[in-house]
């Protein structure tokens, strides 16, 4: 999702360091803010759920072995579709994904169980449309956390976690447009949810091609996004 040659001019401070703009070339930057997110009380505060324990971790201090639990989670779920779509290879490319700068991970743990189940990870960025938005990578529940609300509750709470940074004190969070997130065109029933919970494509999202004998040409993936801001007048806290 990088788009490496755009620059957001804003000035603001990450654990008391002062930057004038926002680029994903700063490597520097984007660990800041990784450390600063998980180090808040707040992101804390909005992750609940009963029986569930969420622990938050900057990607950079991720051991090898705790990447390979959540790749193997991805694969459990949708593994079939990655090979399909990205060859024997993708398990690679989306450990070097989780570990990319700038990215939270929130594994969850079942409270009688020390064994990481699920996970999201997300991070700040420009989606396709250039827009300034906290981007969900993943959200991956095992068998076991699933049919239990735990995903609608997360998502809720992934975009109260948003609005929350629109309405802190740090001028960068500010910013954020709202969240996005890319979804495979055959995962029907993920792009179904993702509908439901107000996301809409991206402008720049491959799409569907009707071909003159009527069938449809699905693309890989979809880009979408779902832009929200937080009103001025509950901004200042």
């Amino acid at each position: 999702m990088e788009n490496s040659s755009l620059h957001l001019k804003v000035n603001f401070e990450i654990n008391g360091v002062r930057f004038n703009e926002f680029s994903e070339c700063n490597l520097y930057l984007l660990r800041a803010i990784e450390e600063d997110i998980c180090s808040s009380t707040s992101i804390e505060d909005v992750f609940k759920f009963p029986g569930i324990a969420f622990h938050f971790s900057p990607s950079s201090q991720l051991k090898d072995a705790a990447i390979c639990r959540l790749v193997d989670i991805i694969d459990d779920n949708l593994g079939e579709i990655y090979l399909k779509n990205y060859g024997k290879k993708w398990k690679d490319a989306k450990k070097r994904e989780l570990n990319e700068a700038g990215m939270v991970i929130v594994s969850i743990t079942r409270d009688d169980s020390g064994q990481v189940e699920g996970f999201i990870s997300f991070k700040m960025c420009f989606d396709a449309d250039e827009k300034f938005v906290l981007y969900l990578y993943e959200i991956q529940l095992g068998k076991k956390l699933q049919g239990h609300g735990l995903g609608q509750s997360i998502m809720d709470q992934f975009h109260e976690y948003v609005a929350s940074l629109q309405r802190s004190s740090n001028k960068l969070y500010q910013k954020l447009n709202g969240t996005a997130l890319t979804v495979f065109s055959e995962n029907e029933r993920a792009f179904a949810w993702y509908t439901r919970l107000g996301y809409k494509f991206a402008e720049c999202s491959p799409m569907d091609k009707t071909k003159r004998d009527g069938t449809v040409k699905k693309p890989k993936f979809y880009l979408m996004k779902r832009h929200y801001r937080a009103t001025l007048s509950s901004r200042a806290r």
